[in-house]
């Protein structure tokens, strides 16, 4: 290295005080706009989803007596770190904002001057401005998220990916530098800082130090010419059939990139093996963005593209355990989605491609996808104005930095960004694309800009000029066709907006927000039972029943129609089809406690204590500690003893493991969802096995109640009545049918006969309340 050389990178170490101050001044723009979306736009200080979870650790971390050590759903540090930063715990975010702005501008100042020695400052500042201009930042920056911390680490591996023969950056301690970098990224993105490691442990390899960088500016001027060789920077011959010993040596040192990386994903994943529902992973939610990544239902990205696109991290949890058919941990969310995310690569492979090119699509276009968290896009919207640049920036980035990437000759500090920006690109291709996943690009992408806008005439160039206009050009096409761009559609993120509106107890706020989510996608079936409960809320009954009706018409399977439109039809005293709606929605989400017990609840209601048991017993199965559940359950069994001697005697019960009992229940389930002819199956094969017993006697009674014949009740009742004499239940029902058709001195013969003739002593004057209730409708019921 010669001496002119030595002098520049010398004072090229040196952070030139302008771009100091240049550093100041974004650091100070970051700030402003991340504290105005904090204030201006109303998904971003209230944390949601992912942001909502990093909270509750970090509350978990602050409290005295903290709870278990919880599997994590992403970075285990971020929680700590963040706890410590004032007013966090609290829900306090203002400085959080001012922290994480500090970290990015902190991150653009590192990449600003390291390229400053090759491009000059000018360029240095430029990148740096266009940068600090871009919201997308600022809005990562606002937010409950760890990729402000991502970012300056992600700067720094890239300084210390290679350097000159002779420097440290080019020896084994910068190699471990590297690596050291890269275990620390780890810890907040796995992922990208993976791929880095791996990038640049196959640079270091094959490649060597940046003198042998093939066409490289030196720092003083000149060309070097040299091929790409070893240490020493001279050729290799030219007949060598095997590789040299500094190439080699190379290799071993280069292996120094990965030992810190790996490392820090052992302990990782040691320290998660010992945590409360924890397992030998790095987070539940890796499992579930390997999912994400080879969905089509997401285009590879981290929402649905169709509503409901987001869903809570207990809305994953739970229909993992519905899967699963119990309540689970945390680490078997991870192996359910893991297990079948691979499962669709190995069965899918033509698939997956098309996932890949939906999510390269993605990466490129222009709009800033969401992650598992608020929309960039929604957020822009809602807040100051001159935000909504952040909905295009991009591609201007895009097409000034590929412009940038090939405005002047190769050196080894465009050679370094372009390893980044494929580091970037791969990350967002093997997981789930969206903003938060490619915003470090956009870091690498400023410079690169900075680079080409303070070199007009090499911008202005076939190429150069070229790659500008198609990168501009292609972002934006790709922003418009992409199947990704549904998730531009507001009407999800409105969703969001209102489920935060009602946790602050503002109910008419979430109407207007969940009214405008309707309006923006009338499919939305989501939004419009969640509007329907909140109009139910207010008393709007019509309008409540509009709501769900629409949304039943367009799917009568959709989960959380048939809830809202059960609770809505018992509210209006229909208890008949409040009990199909649920029956409906326990026969397609069959596993969901929560579902199985209001259907019970419903049915002990209505009297089916018998039918009520098995939905309770059911809903502990798979949520053991399900206390509404076990109170239910011994209600009902109460219920159970007191009234099952009034419809027939002890020596007739079933016993709860005889099939017959199967045959009830599936028979009740059917008659719920008017599908008669089964049921009517059901208990004639219930008959067959129980000839002489009252009980399926007393369901076939009820089946035809149900269809209208009651003839065909009297009937059956009647045979009730020879078999077990004078049950109240049996001849209280025998009594109002026979009223029913007009038979009332029939009637009160069988009630004065059983008056006379108590089927037990203490049933004694029972009958004759029984002959009140039903000749004086005014006085008031009491049940037997």
């Amino acid at each position: 290295m010669n001496a002119k050389r030595r002098r520049a990178q010398k004072n090229g170490a040196r952070i030139s005080p302008v771009v100091g101050i240049g550093a100041l001044v974004v650091i100070a723009l970051r700030v402003f706009l991340a504290l105005a979306l904090q204030s201006d736009a109303p998904q971003i200080t209230p944390p949601v989803l992912e942001d909502a979870t990093y909270f509750a650790e970090v509350q978990s971390e602050s409290a005295i007596g903290r709870g278990p050590d919880l599997l994590p759903r992403g970075s285990a540090f971020y929680p700590r770190i963040s706890a410590s930063i004032p007013g966090v715990a609290s829900g306090e975010f203002g400085t959080l904002g001012i922290v994480q702005s500090v970290l990015d501008g902190l991150a653009v100042l590192i990449l600003g001057a390291w390229a400053s020695r090759r491009w000059g400052t000018a360029a240095a500042l430029v990148g740096m401005a266009i940068y600090a201009l871009d919201p997308l930042g600022a809005f990562f920056a606002a937010r409950l998220t760890p990729l402000s911390w991502t970012l300056p680490l992600f700067a720094l591996a890239l300084v210390f990916w290679n350097g000159p023969v002779g420097s440290l950056r080019a020896g084994p301690g910068g190699a471990a530098i590297f690596g050291l970098f890269c275990a620390l990224g780890f810890a907040f993105s796995p992922l990208l800082f993976t791929v880095v490691a791996f990038l640049g442990f196959y640079e270091r390899g094959a490649n060597g130090p940046d003198d042998g960088f093939e066409g490289a500016t030196s720092e003083a001027g000149g060309t070097e010419t040299g091929s790409k060789s070893g240490a020493s920077g001279t050729s290799a011959p030219s007949g060598a059939s095997a590789p040299s010993a500094a190439s080699a040596g190379r290799w071993v040192g280069a292996a120094l990139t990965l030992v810190p990386l790996v490392a820090a994903a052992a302990l990782i994943i040691l320290s998660n093996s010992g945590k409360a529902q924890g397992g030998p992973t790095l987070s539940w939610g890796s499992g579930l963005s390997v999912y994400q990544s080879t969905n089509p239902a997401t285009g590879g990205t981290a929402r649905q593209l169709e509503a409901p696109s987001w869903g809570s991290d207990l809305s994953v949890q739970t229909d993992v355990w519905e899967s699963l058919a119990r309540e689970g941990t945390r680490y078997d969310v991870y192996t359910y989605y893991f297990s079948r995310g691979l499962q669709r690569i190995v069965e899918k492979p033509v698939e997956t491609i098309g996932v890949i090119l939906v999510k390269a699509a993605a990466t490129l276009g222009a709009t800033p996808l969401p992650d598992n968290g608020p929309s960039p896009v929604f957020a822009f919207d809602r807040g100051p104005s001159f935000l909504v640049y952040g909905n295009w920036s991009f591609a201007l980035l895009l097409g000034l930095g590929l412009a940038g990437l090939f405005a002047a000759s190769p050196s080894p500090e465009r050679h370094r960004l372009r390893w980044g920006l494929i580091a970037v690109a791969a990350a967002c291709l093997l997981g789930p694309t969206s903003a938060a996943a490619r915003q470090p690009g956009l870091l690498v992408l400023a410079i690169l800009a900075g680079s080409a806008l303070a070199q007009p005439k090499s911008l202005l160039r076939p190429l150069p000029l070229g790659l500008l206009v198609a990168g501009l050009a292609g972002s934006v096409l790709l922003a418009q066709v992409s199947p990704t761009s549904s998730l531009t559609n507001p009407s999800e993120d409105l969703r969001l907006e209102a489920t935060l509106s009602s946790r602050e107890g503002d109910a008419r706020g979430a109407v207007r927000n969940l009214e405008e989510a309707v309006r923006a996608d009338a499919e939305n079936l989501e939004a419009r039972a969640s509007l329907a409960r909140l109009y139910q809320g207010e008393g709007s009954i019509e309008r409540a029943t509009q709501e769900l009706e629409t949304a039943y018409a367009a799917d009568s399977t959709h989960a959380a129609t048939l809830l809202a439109l059960s609770n809505l039809e018992q509210a209006k005293g229909n208890a008949d089809r409040a009990l199909r709606m649920m029956s409906r929605l326990v026969n397609s989400r069959p596993n969901n406690p929560l579902y199985l017990n209001e259907l019970g609840r419903m049915l002990l209601q209505s009297g089916r204590w018998d039918i009520s048991k098995n939905f309770f017993i059911r809903a502990l199965e798979i949520k053991p500690d399900y206390s509404v559940a076990q109170q239910n359950l011994a209600l009902a069994t109460d219920i159970e003893m007191r009234t099952e001697r009034n419809i027939y005697p002890s020596d007739m019960r079933i016993a709860s493991d005889d099939p017959v009992k199967d045959l009830f229940g599936e028979a009740m389930n059917a008659m719920l969802s008017e599908d008669f002819a089964t049921a009517d199956s059901l208990l004639a094969e219930a008959e067959r096995a129980k000839p002489d017993n009252v009980v399926p006697l007393w369901m076939r009674a009820g089946y035809y109640d149900r269809v209208g014949d009651t003839e065909g009740a009297i009937r059956t009742l009647r045979r009730c009545n020879e078999l077990a004499p004078c049950r109240p239940a049996v001849v209280e029902q025998l009594a109002s049918q026979l009223l029913r058709v007009g038979r009332r001195d029939e009637a009160i013969r069988v009630l004065d006969e059983c008056e006379e003739s108590p089927a037990e002593p203490d049933f004694k004057g029972v009958y004759s309340q029984i002959k009140e209730n039903l000749l004086n409708p005014q006085a008031p019921p009491t049940a037997p």
